[in-house]
């Protein structure tokens, strides 16, 4: 059952009706999250609006189905993050993950690396994760969200979050 303290709660009882305003609300309110998102996995901004309007159909499909076992955007995260990973392994394009921000590249870079001066961006390809691992990167350091979050979202204990980004970490460390 869908929970009444979901903020969409209302949106989402009239799109399952199958009033397309209602849901074209839920579409204008999320579409920017959901294109940010499908682009940190594909790097193309051509692919991501593809992709992006392939998940919103997926949902304009789906939401009749949607129990509320989680909240509204956890369900349509976890849609798009399985859109992008089949149009990925569709079309085995390689993603890149970009850090700039000096404090996570010193987390993930070995430390010999690092000019003194200014740090580079650095560019280090995500081809070589697991799905699982390349989600967690992705959800944790480009949408900033927490642990708790991921898990919800990934339907995985908080210790399996952390072991992905863990092991995430140390290949690309490697790399």
């Amino acid at each position: 059952m869908i929970s009444k303290s979901d903020p969409d709660f209302r949106l989402i009882q009239k799109a399952r009706s199958g009033h397309s305003m209602a849901f074209g609300k839920l579409v204008e309110k999320y579409q920017d999250q959901i294109l940010n998102l499908v682009y940190d996995f594909t790097g193309d901004y051509n692919t991501a609006k593809d992709i992006a309007q392939d998940v919103f159909l997926k949902v304009f499909v789906k939401i009749s189905s949607f129990e509320g076992k989680s909240s509204f955007v956890t369900w349509l995260y976890r849609v798009t993050i399985n859109t992008c990973l089949d149009e990925l392994r569709k079309t085995k394009k390689k993603s890149f993950l970009f850090f700039s921000d000096y404090d996570e590249v010193e987390k993930i870079e070995d430390k010999s690396f690092a000019d003194d001066s200014k740090v580079p961006d650095i560019e280090l390809k995500m081809d070589k994760l697991s799905k699982q691992q390349r989600t967690a990167i992705i959800l944790r350091y480009y949408n900033d969200m927490t642990i708790d979050e991921i898990s919800q979202i990934m339907e995985c204990a908080d210790h399996t979050v952390r072991t992905h980004i863990y092991r995430a970490i140390e290949k690309l460390k490697k790399r």
